[in-house]
């Protein structure tokens, strides 16, 4: 079975309950988020939505990852909204390709990944595509002085109302533990792909080739 190195940055309690038993004797590594890297894929990072008490490296199999809400299953219905207070839904978007973001203002592998996904928002408008940029385990006063400051940005951002809540959309609708973690929501809307990390620009291919599938379905 094919194994996958990560460094992975967690409380202490979840840190050692998510430790494959063959690296429980690594060494830890000063690492401030989770990079994963599989096979020839470029590597991956994502960073956990609470304060880290301990970095641990370990070595787990695919099966043995967070799981995120599953290709095939229905996206649930969320309510978000902009920084104007205007209220948006994802039924609002039905048959239409919706690509869901869920990012932080705090999160260093989310501000990364933004500007890419901003530019397949550009690539696609008009195009039957609508982005949905969700911050996520946030505070409205950060998400409104970052949206303040990329106002020239072609995608709208959404702020989850559950704010640093327990109740997040990420956490509970979309069974999300770690951003930056996109999800591509077909015309039918069932989800068509889901991937939890940032890759660079192998990242920003593959979302779009599922864009592109996405559209294409009848």
């Amino acid at each position: 079975m094919r194994h996958i190195p990560y460094v992975i940055m967690l409380p202490c309690a979840i840190a050692l309950a998510m430790v494959h038993p063959a690296s429980a004797s690594r060494k830890q590594l000063p690492a401030a988020a989770v990079t994963i890297s599989a096979g020839k894929a470029a590597n991956t990072t994502l960073q956990t939505p609470r304060s880290a008490a301990s970095v641990i490296y370990a070595d787990q199999t695919e099966a043995q990852q967070p799981q995120i809400l599953a290709n095939g299953e229905t996206a649930p219905n969320f309510t978000v909204m902009d920084v104007k207070g205007s209220v948006a839904h994802l039924s609002d978007f039905a048959d239409k390709v919706v690509v869901i973001d869920f990012w932080s203002t705090w999160c260093g592998p989310c501000q990364m990944s933004l500007p890419g996904t901003d530019k397949l928002a550009k690539k696609y408008a008009g195009k039957n595509v609508v982005f949905l940029p969700i911050c996520s385990w946030d505070n409205q006063a950060a998400f409104t002085k970052w949206v303040t400051k990329h106002k020239t940005w072609t995608m709208t951002f959404y702020f989850d109302p559950a704010g640093k809540g327990n109740n997040s959309i990420a956490g509970t609708q979309y069974s999300v533990s770690g951003i930056p973690t996109q999800f591509v929501i077909g015309k039918d809307g069932k989800v068509a792909y889901g991937s939890v990390g940032y890759g660079g620009e192998e990242s920003e291919h593959a979302l779009a080739g599922e864009i592109d599938k996405a559209l294409a379905a009848s």
